[in-house]
């Protein structure tokens, strides 16, 4: 069996026994949903950042990513996974997920920059759930065309988390000046707070990291 199939069983694993914890702390330690979906979504992230490294293949990646949208959307339907499924706004981004994993894995591959996916899967793991807790907790003013489920204070964070994010990684991974890197990570916040923050009902899953790509893609002659 190839190094690849071994490390996708693995990582398989790992997502499962995550669904298992969150719904451990959910049922027996009385952990609200909203913050046991967000434990989900920053380690799926930060767990997926290993793809390029212990897997390689996009199809691979592909097959693995395809069996968690349809058992993620199956739990949805059957109300299982109360953990993750069990909130009272309505979305659709836990089953968006690993169609944006994928996608950002497979652009990466055909671009050749593995920046592709280790910064927009950065912003989504990292940024969206910071600003999401936050906001719900010191937000009060919310912007009115988001009937109330996203404020001023949590988009202040999301953009402020995204920028160092940005910065720390493009000032590592690129030959860029500190002036070109702070200018690109601006142009990188603005874009994906713009993509949280317009994008409901969890489709924000995939308009952030998109954001992201199109500005690397833009400016990339200029970094890599």
């Amino acid at each position: 069996m190839s190094t690849n199939l071994i490390n996708t069983g693995i990582l398989g694993l790992v997502f499962l026994l995550l669904f298992v914890l969150s719904e451990v702390l959910y049922r027996y330690f009385n952990l609200r949903a909203e913050w046991t979906r967000k434990m989900v979504h920053i380690l799926t992230g930060f767990i997926a950042l290993s793809f390029p490294l212990l897997i390689g293949d996009h199809w691979i990646v592909m097959a693995l990513c395809t069996v968690f949208f349809f058992v993620l959307k199956v739990a949805k339907r059957l109300e299982y996974l109360p953990s993750i499924n069990g909130i009272s706004r309505k979305s659709s981004g836990g089953i968006l997920y690993p169609i944006a994993v994928y996608s950002c894995f497979a652009f990466q591959q055909y671009m050749g920059n593995v920046a592709y996916f280790y910064l927009p899967l950065l912003i989504l793991a990292v940024c969206d759930p910071l600003a999401a807790v936050i906001g719900l907790k010191r937000g009060v003013r919310a912007f009115p065309f988001t009937r109330g489920k996203k404020t001023w204070v949590g988009s202040m964070v999301f953009f402020i988390s995204a920028f160092l994010i940005s910065g720390l990684y493009l000032g590592w991974a690129s030959s860029l000046g500190l002036t070109t890197v702070l200018i690109v990570s601006l142009i990188i916040a603005v874009g994906a707070t713009l993509a949280e923050v317009f994008v409901q009902n969890g489709y924000d899953n995939i308009s952030i990291p998109l954001s992201v790509v199109s500005v690397l893609f833009i400016t990339q002659p200029l970094m890599f």
